[in-house]
């Protein structure tokens, strides 16, 4: 017995899992047991019965126990996995920044508190600037890697400005502040901004991005849509504003419902023709001969009256309507195409339209239907859609060029881009925007527009000096050697009717 006991100490030692300590405890006490001296009074059959049911206990107990733990273990795995599977799902896997679910979580709990809370809290969301030409010039890896450094920099900033970083997804980020008062709030955007647009440099990309920022209170009463809502209105209003930071406010909303008004009544307008016109200004050469009108949009409507020009072509832009405005003012504008036969027309387009292929396609089909000779028409793009767009917009700018369209670059000067690149493009022109002229103006100093109207014609290129009001203006414009003159001197945008007369006689001249 000795020796046994001897022998199952020695296993037990040696024996380190749990499961098996206790199987050999229990044959331990199986053996001890079959060891102990029988009862003389018991019968032989009666001892070997109580031996059986002993060991079939133990061996019962053996079972339950070692399946226990396999069971625990299972169930600690799980909640394991669970738990990985709950932070993971609240994690952005590119920025490792939380996500959007955890943003949602985390303002639900704020405006469960914020009734009990004395200093409020403030919803941020982030939009990068110029995110889609990175994507679009480097690539998607590129652009993931440039995002990840972002997640990187507003990682290390949430610990010393207080702050918690979330990425909703593409280039959009939040901030979610707690406690802070509003100055505070717009300082901790402004150094997150100066963070976020900080250049992004490795061995083979160098980028550059902006940073729209809107900021909105975490009030009793509204609902996680409202407050991101909210957020979101601040955000498109900082994209227009010069700090680029902007908060919420009651305006906001109004101007949203009316918007949403507008596109409604615009939708219909264009459907039915009604309330929409063509109005037009001339643009005279050098000796004061009108060589072309540019065409410009007008809506006035029943409920809001007269719409302004650039608050109903904004509209168009957010609500995909461009197109049908593009075509209705060239099927308005062929009466002036007809009645004055010298005159090129000038019309508005965007980056937008020229991004699918079937607005090219739609306006060619529209000016061959008409009988109107390509070249009489002018496409006018913004400097700015030539920046940002400027190749993906080469395959549809060949395409327009080579079926006769003229190609011009409209507010010249607002932007940086490249006369060379520009002209590789096909464009034939430059229309200044109006702050060149205002700024030789305000600055007596008309070097710096003299020496861009030197450029564009060592190119090739013509150049037409928009916003002219005055005989000072004028001067200036004929001074640096612009070839085309447009503005308020002039005249106004009127019907077609007006201008007809102009173009009846050859060389006719307008006396300035």
């Amino acid at each position: 017995m000795k020796l046994t006991a001897s022998c199952l100490s020695s296993l037990y030692e040696k024996t380190r899992a749990p499961p098996a300590r206790i199987i050999l405890v229990l044959v331990t006490l199986a053996v001890i047991v079959s060891l102990l001296p029988r009862p003389a009074q018991l019968a032989p059959s009666t001892i070997h019965y109580l031996m059986a049911m002993l060991v079939l206990s133990v061996f019962t107990i053996a079972v339950l126990l070692l399946n226990s733990l396999d069971l625990a273990k299972k169930c600690a795995h799980l909640l394991d996995k669970r738990e990985a599977s709950l932070v993971e799902a609240r994690v952005d896997c590119l920025t490792g920044l939380s996500n959007r679910k955890a943003l949602v979580e985390t303002l639900s709990d704020l405006l469960r508190d914020c009734q009990l809370s004395e200093v409020p809290s403030f919803a941020v969301i982030l939009d990068l600037d110029r995110f889609k030409s990175i994507n679009d010039g480097f690539g998607h890896q590129v652009g993931d890697r440039l995002l990840a450094s972002l997640g990187e920099r507003l990682a290390e900033m949430q610990e010393t400005h207080g702050f918690r970083a979330f990425r909703l997804g593409g280039d959009e980020f939040a901030l979610v502040i707690e406690g802070r008062s509003l100055t505070a709030v717009r300082t901790v955007c402004q150094a997150a901004r100066d963070t976020i647009v900080t250049p992004y440099t490795t061995e083979d990309f160098h980028a550059v991005v902006g940073c729209s920022i809107g900021i909105a209170a975490i009030e009793p009463g509204l609902r996680t849509t409202d407050v991101l809502r909210r957020a979101d209105l601040a955000m498109y209003r900082a994209k227009k504003s010069s700090d680029a930071i902007a908060v919420f406010d009651a305006p906001m909303l109004e101007t949203v419902q009316r918007n949403a008004d507008l596109c409604s009544r615009l939708r219909l307008a264009l459907r039915q023709k009604v309330g929409l016109s063509a109005k037009f200004q001339m643009i005279l050469s050098r000796n004061k001969e009108m060589v072309a009108l540019e065409a410009l949009f007008r809506w006035s409507d029943e409920k809001h009256g007269a719409i302004p020009a650039n608050e109903a072509i904004e509209i168009a832009r957010a609500n995909y309507l461009l197109d049908d405005i593009t075509m209705f003012m060239v099927r308005s504008s062929i009466e002036a195409l007809t009645s004055i036969p010298r005159a090129r027309l000038c019309l508005n387009v965007e980056a937008t339209q020229l991004l699918d292929d079937r607005f090219a396609s739609a306006l060619m089909d529209l000016v061959r239907s008409h009988n109107i000779a390509s070249p009489r028409i002018q496409l006018e793009i913004r400097e700015n859609d030539f920046v940002e767009f400027g190749s993906q917009m080469s395959a549809a700018l060949e395409e327009l060029h080579a079926f006769g369209f003229l190609i011009a670059v409209d507010d010249f000067g607002s932007s940086n881009a490249s006369l060379t690149y520009l002209r590789k493009l096909g464009v034939t022109e430059l229309k200044f925007d109006q702050s060149v002229l205002k700024n030789a103006r305000e600055t007596l100093n008309s070097a710096v527009m003299k020496a861009k109207v030197e450029l564009a014609k060592s190119l090739g290129l013509n150049v037409t000096c928009k916003g002219i009001v005055d005989q000072e203006d004028e001067i200036i414009a004929l001074a640096t050697g612009c070839d085309y003159l447009q503005g308020f001197r002039y005249c106004r945008p009127d019907s077609t009717q007006v201008f007809t007369e102009f173009f009846a006689k050859p060389a006719l001249k307008l006396i300035a």
